[in-house]
Protein backbone atom coordinates (compact mmCIF):
# COMPACT_ATOMS: atom_id res chain seq x y z
CA UNK A 1 0.00 0.00 0.00
CA UNK A 2 1.60 3.52 -1.04
CA UNK A 3 0.62 6.22 0.41
CA UNK A 4 0.29 9.73 -0.74
CA UNK A 5 -0.02 13.10 0.53
CA UNK A 6 -2.50 15.08 -0.76
CA UNK A 7 -2.85 19.37 -0.19
CA UNK A 8 -5.80 20.79 -0.44
CA UNK A 9 -6.09 24.40 -1.40
CA UNK A 10 -9.06 26.65 0.14
CA UNK A 11 -9.75 28.94 -2.21
CA UNK A 12 -12.85 30.71 -0.55
CA UNK A 13 -10.45 31.34 2.61
CA UNK A 14 -8.12 32.80 -0.01
CA UNK A 15 -5.17 30.85 1.33
CA UNK A 16 -3.26 31.15 -1.97
CA UNK A 17 -4.99 34.55 -3.83
CA UNK A 18 -2.35 33.93 -6.84
CA UNK A 19 -4.81 30.66 -8.00
CA UNK A 20 -7.61 31.65 -10.20
CA UNK A 21 -10.45 29.64 -9.58
CA UNK A 22 -10.52 28.16 -12.65
CA UNK A 23 -7.19 26.10 -11.70
CA UNK A 24 -7.69 22.91 -10.08
CA UNK A 25 -8.98 23.11 -6.58
CA UNK A 26 -6.06 20.33 -5.36
CA UNK A 27 -2.76 20.71 -5.69
CA UNK A 28 -0.64 17.24 -5.17
CA UNK A 29 2.29 17.72 -3.25
CA UNK A 30 5.26 14.96 -4.04
CA UNK A 31 5.44 12.47 -1.46
CA UNK A 32 8.89 13.10 -0.36
CA UNK A 33 8.10 17.00 -0.32
CA UNK A 34 5.13 16.82 1.33
CA UNK A 35 6.58 14.03 4.27
CA UNK A 36 9.71 16.56 5.11
CA UNK A 37 7.28 19.52 5.31
CA UNK A 38 5.02 17.62 8.16
CA UNK A 39 8.14 16.24 9.91
CA UNK A 40 9.30 20.03 10.01
CA UNK A 41 8.48 23.08 8.20
CA UNK A 42 11.26 25.18 9.30
CA UNK A 43 14.08 22.33 8.65
CA UNK A 44 11.92 22.08 5.03
CA UNK A 45 12.76 25.65 4.67
CA UNK A 46 16.04 24.81 5.56
CA UNK A 47 16.82 21.97 3.31
CA UNK A 48 15.11 23.46 0.39
CA UNK A 49 17.00 26.30 0.60
CA UNK A 50 19.87 24.87 0.45
CA UNK A 51 19.50 22.65 -2.66
CA UNK A 52 17.86 25.70 -4.26
CA UNK A 53 21.05 27.90 -3.90
CA UNK A 54 23.21 25.00 -4.76
CA UNK A 55 21.47 25.20 -8.08
CA UNK A 56 21.37 29.10 -8.57
CA UNK A 57 22.97 31.88 -6.48
CA UNK A 58 20.26 33.80 -5.90
CA UNK A 59 18.30 30.48 -5.05
CA UNK A 60 15.64 31.11 -7.64
CA UNK A 61 15.23 27.38 -9.33
CA UNK A 62 13.02 26.86 -12.59
CA UNK A 63 13.15 23.63 -14.96
CA UNK A 64 15.68 25.09 -17.06
CA UNK A 65 17.98 26.33 -14.35
CA UNK A 66 17.51 22.42 -12.68
CA UNK A 67 18.53 21.16 -16.17
CA UNK A 68 21.30 23.22 -16.88
CA UNK A 69 22.59 22.25 -13.12
CA UNK A 70 22.44 18.95 -14.20
CA UNK A 71 24.49 19.64 -17.06
CA UNK A 72 27.46 21.30 -15.22
CA UNK A 73 28.00 17.83 -12.68
CA UNK A 74 27.59 16.13 -15.41
CA UNK A 75 30.04 17.47 -17.66
CA UNK A 76 31.78 17.74 -14.22
CA UNK A 77 32.00 14.23 -13.52
CA UNK A 78 32.94 13.50 -17.02
CA UNK A 79 36.02 15.00 -16.92
CA UNK A 80 36.73 13.90 -13.54
CA UNK A 81 37.17 10.67 -15.36
CA UNK A 82 38.51 11.31 -18.23
CA UNK A 83 41.25 13.23 -16.01
CA UNK A 84 41.81 9.92 -14.13
CA UNK A 85 42.48 7.80 -17.25
CA UNK A 86 44.84 10.94 -19.03
CA UNK A 87 46.96 10.64 -15.57
CA UNK A 88 47.58 6.81 -16.90
CA UNK A 89 48.80 7.87 -20.10
CA UNK A 90 52.37 8.48 -18.47
CA UNK A 91 53.68 8.52 -22.01
CA UNK A 92 51.61 11.03 -23.36
CA UNK A 93 51.00 8.73 -26.61
CA UNK A 94 47.25 9.45 -26.37
CA UNK A 95 46.46 5.80 -25.48
CA UNK A 96 47.29 3.76 -21.92
CA UNK A 97 49.04 0.07 -22.82
CA UNK A 98 49.39 -2.31 -20.31
CA UNK A 99 52.99 -1.35 -18.62
CA UNK A 100 51.52 2.12 -17.77
CA UNK A 101 48.57 0.43 -16.08
CA UNK A 102 51.39 -1.66 -14.02
CA UNK A 103 53.31 1.30 -13.27
CA UNK A 104 50.46 3.16 -12.09
CA UNK A 105 49.22 0.40 -10.18
CA UNK A 106 52.62 -0.20 -8.44
CA UNK A 107 53.04 3.14 -7.33
CA UNK A 108 49.12 3.47 -5.94
CA UNK A 109 48.10 3.05 -2.47
CA UNK A 110 45.77 0.15 -1.51
CA UNK A 111 42.80 2.03 -1.59
CA UNK A 112 43.69 3.92 -5.20
CA UNK A 113 44.77 0.15 -6.97
CA UNK A 114 40.98 -1.16 -6.46
CA UNK A 115 39.51 2.01 -8.26
CA UNK A 116 42.33 1.77 -10.81
CA UNK A 117 41.37 -1.81 -11.66
CA UNK A 118 37.83 -0.60 -11.51
CA UNK A 119 38.50 2.13 -13.96
CA UNK A 120 40.66 0.52 -16.47
CA UNK A 121 38.50 -2.80 -16.83
CA UNK A 122 35.52 -0.21 -17.55
CA UNK A 123 37.48 1.54 -20.31
CA UNK A 124 39.06 -1.20 -21.81
CA UNK A 125 35.64 -1.96 -24.09
CA UNK A 126 37.43 -4.16 -26.72
CA UNK A 127 39.94 -6.26 -23.80
CA UNK A 128 43.32 -5.86 -25.75
CA UNK A 129 44.98 -4.34 -22.52
CA UNK A 130 45.29 -0.49 -24.69
CA UNK A 131 43.06 1.76 -23.85
CA UNK A 132 42.93 4.57 -26.89
CA UNK A 133 41.52 8.22 -26.06
CA UNK A 134 38.23 7.06 -27.82
CA UNK A 135 38.06 4.64 -25.00
CA UNK A 136 38.57 6.83 -22.26
CA UNK A 137 36.15 9.57 -23.99
CA UNK A 138 33.31 6.64 -23.84
CA UNK A 139 34.10 5.57 -20.54
CA UNK A 140 33.64 8.98 -19.37
CA UNK A 141 30.68 9.49 -20.77
CA UNK A 142 29.22 6.22 -19.17
CA UNK A 143 30.08 7.17 -15.67
CA UNK A 144 27.48 10.00 -15.49
CA UNK A 145 24.56 7.44 -16.27
CA UNK A 146 22.94 6.90 -13.23
CA UNK A 147 25.37 8.06 -11.16
CA UNK A 148 24.61 11.68 -10.52
CA UNK A 149 26.18 12.36 -6.77
CA UNK A 150 23.09 15.26 -6.27
CA UNK A 151 20.57 12.95 -8.15
CA UNK A 152 18.16 13.35 -5.06
CA UNK A 153 18.53 16.93 -4.43
CA UNK A 154 18.04 17.37 -8.33
CA UNK A 155 14.60 15.26 -8.30
CA UNK A 156 13.78 17.17 -4.97
CA UNK A 157 14.11 20.45 -7.09
CA UNK A 158 11.71 19.34 -9.60
CA UNK A 159 9.37 18.22 -7.16
CA UNK A 160 9.92 21.59 -5.49
CA UNK A 161 8.18 23.24 -8.93
CA UNK A 162 5.37 22.65 -7.58
CA UNK A 163 6.38 25.61 -4.89
CA UNK A 164 5.72 28.00 -8.10
CA UNK A 165 2.82 29.59 -6.49
CA UNK A 166 2.72 32.67 -9.45
CA UNK A 167 2.97 29.98 -12.32
CA UNK A 168 5.85 32.12 -13.51
CA UNK A 169 8.08 29.51 -14.15
CA UNK A 170 10.14 29.69 -11.50
CA UNK A 171 10.29 29.37 -7.91
CA UNK A 172 12.08 32.01 -5.93
CA UNK A 173 13.00 31.31 -2.23
CA UNK A 174 10.07 33.96 -0.99
CA UNK A 175 7.33 31.79 -2.27
CA UNK A 176 9.01 28.46 -1.54
CA UNK A 177 8.71 29.32 2.22
CA UNK A 178 5.70 31.19 1.38
CA UNK A 179 4.33 27.60 -0.07
CA UNK A 180 5.64 25.46 2.80
CA UNK A 181 4.27 27.87 5.38
CA UNK A 182 1.08 27.50 4.42
CA UNK A 183 1.01 23.78 3.30
CA UNK A 184 2.09 22.78 6.45
CA UNK A 185 -0.59 22.78 8.53
CA UNK A 186 -2.62 20.70 5.62
CA UNK A 187 -0.75 18.00 5.20
CA UNK A 188 -2.34 14.85 5.47
CA UNK A 189 -1.78 11.01 4.94
CA UNK A 190 -4.43 9.48 2.47
CA UNK A 191 -4.48 5.96 0.66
Amino acid sequence: MRLAYSMVLSFAAGILPAFSTAQAATRELPYEIARIIEEDSSRAIDRFGRIMTGISADGTISEMAIRRREMVEDASQRARRLSALLALDLDNDGQVIDREITASFEAASTRDRRELLVLTAAADKDRNNIITFEEMRLAAAESVRGNRRSARDMSFAYDMLVFDLDNSGDVTMREMMEAVERFSPKCSCVE
